[in-house]
């Protein structure tokens, strides 16, 4: 019996044998990559020794130790073992998003210059995989002009070796070759001393997954959007591409790109230009966070919807996490989203900072871009371009002039979307009697007569009209002197259902004392 169950090893004892965290075990078991065994007679994870044995080989003996893995800035970013296991879980993505990644973390590198790297389908094509300048030595790179080569093949020595052998015509001692692989390969020392005795190039190196590693560690941005692609989720910190693919995804329709651009072409290129400007703090003046977001993501994304510089562009959510990343120079763009930055050391680092400020808050200096709401005409187009109906585009570009927020309501997928706040009492009960006139003007007549409909004094009225008015999520439009509902549907199925107006309201009691006859008919 006791020999059986030593064959069995629990999820720490595992993780030693592995060199990894104990999460780090339970993720190969949900991948595949270790059979779990059912059968142990235990409800826990039980993994056999041979099993581990076997992953173990496979990981590489150079495995990170545990006090090596808790150096990387957090357990929730990508390690060197994640990194390893790349192709293993996802082949072609590893093989397409290595040179994007290698390209993301010389774009972080100070001195880095004349960058060209394929990415992609590009990564297919005859040639160098990718070549680039740097004007001086880093860590783990030489000063001058590099050749790289990628490999994702689980022999990483014929894969270096092939593409070795096919630079040798055109080597040069200007240049070092540089073999990039997500592997970890063992024998790369011996490799790398029998092509550098060939004295073809200026030198000649390998980085593997541990090298990888310990770049990512000096190059935030590439460090959080390699660990958002293998599916970790870092806390307090999300790339602006992240974000826009869980926020345009949230809709059906999905929000078009254009759409937050929509007649706002001057204000989208004056944000350009000043990003291309030293180091700043840019402001931006919204009514909803998410709209100057959008606007952000817009303005930096290409026409033809590529770029030879990656965006760089991280939302940090917490002092700790910002800390972490102005600690460590370089280019980019943060856009933090809690009180009190501190965007000097950003500043000071390379970085540019992006400031949302909310319409009603308070600023000690003009602000440099006040978005305006979306166009009409070009907001309509935008839900054409993406293959909605003629009218149906026209209505929503309607919507999305009037109130962006209440657009992504109507559109969500979700059956659970946050409630404004106006769709609650007390304002709620204004908001009733004022949805039977639809539209007003703010003449005594107008005010006299929606007074007696909601049983109001006209000051409280207006009060109310005023409070539903203001904010970043308004319930009630001015449009040329002329007070509209930013959607008369949606405030109607929010404010009257049933709960919602109070007793205590004149149109509440009047629907109440008048559902049970339209019950009995």
């Amino acid at each position: 019996m006791h020999g059986a169950a030593s064959e069995f090893l629990n999820v720490r004892e595992t993780a030693r044998q592995l060199a990894a965290y104990e999460n780090t075990v339970r993720a190969y078991a949900k991948q595949g990559l270790l059979p779990r065994c059912a059968g142990a007679g235990t409800a826990f994870y039980r993994f056999r020794e041979s099993d581990v044995q076997r992953l173990k080989a496979q990981r590489g003996a150079c495995a990170l130790s545990l006090a090596a893995e808790r150096r990387t800035a957090s357990p929730e970013y990508a390690t060197a073992s994640q990194l390893a296991l790349w192709p293993q879980t996802n082949a072609r993505e590893a093989q397409d998003r290595l040179p994007e990644l290698v390209r993301r973390l010389l774009f972080e590198t100070p001195g880095a210059g004349r960058i060209s790297i394929r990415t992609g389908d590009g990564v297919a094509l005859a040639g160098k995989d990718g070549v680039a300048t740097l004007e001086r030595q880093t860590k783990l790179l030489p000063a001058g002009t590099i050749w790289f080569e990628f490999g994702t093949d689980k022999e990483s020595k014929r894969k270096a070796t092939k593409d070795y052998d096919g630079r040798k015509t055109e080597a040069s001692h200007d240049v070092t070759f540089v073999f990039v692989t997500v592997r970890r390969w063992q024998g790369k020392d011996t490799w790398v001393a029998e092509r550098r005795a060939e004295r073809l190039f200026k030198d000649v190196l390998v980085l593997d997954a541990d090298d990888l590693e310990a770049w990512l560690q000096v190059a935030p941005a590439a460090h959080l959007w390699i660990s958002e692609t293998l599916g970790l989720r870092p806390r307090d910190a999300l790339t602006l591409e992240t974000w826009w693919d869980r926020s345009s995804a949230a809709t059906k329709p999905t929000l078009p790109l254009k759409l937050f651009i929509a007649g706002r072409a001057k204000e989208a290129q004056r944000l350009r230009s000043l990003l291309d400007e030293e180091p700043r703090v840019t402001s931006i003046q919204t009514e909803w966070v998410d709209d100057a977001l959008g606007f952000l993501y817009a303005s930096l994304v290409p026409d033809d919807e590529t770029s030879s510089e990656p965006g760089a562009v991280t939302i940090v959510r917490s002092t700790g996490v910002w800390d972490r990343i102005v600690a460590l120079p370089g280019p980019g763009i943060l856009v933090p989203d809690f009180e009190n930055a501190d965007v000097s050391r950003a500043l000071a680092g390379g970085r540019h900072v992006v400031a949302i400020i909310d319409s009603d808050s308070a600023m000690r200096r003009s602000v440099d871009i006040r978005l305006p709401r979306v166009g009409r005409n070009e907001a309509a187009e935008a839900f054409r371009a993406g293959d909605v109906e003629w009218r149906q585009a026209d209505r929503l570009a309607v919507l999305a002039r009037r109130s962006m927020p209440a657009l992504a309501r109507r559109l969500s997928r979700s059956p659970r979307v946050q409630q404004p706040t106006w769709s609650r009492p007390p304002l709620a009960d204004s908001l009733a009697a004022l949805m039977l006139a639809s539209r007003w003007t703010d003449r005594p007549e107008d005010l006299h007569v929606l007074s007696e409909l909601a049983a109001v004094p006209s000051v409280d009225l207006q009060g109310a009209i005023a409070d539903a008015s203001r904010g970043s999520d308004p319930a009630i439009r001015s449009v040329r002197n002329v007070f509209v509902f930013t959607s008369l549907e949606e405030a109607f199925l929010r404010v009257w259902q049933p709960g919602v107006i109070s007793s205590g309201c004149a149109m509440g009691r009047d629907r109440n004392q008048r559902s049970p006859r339209s019950k009995s008919l």
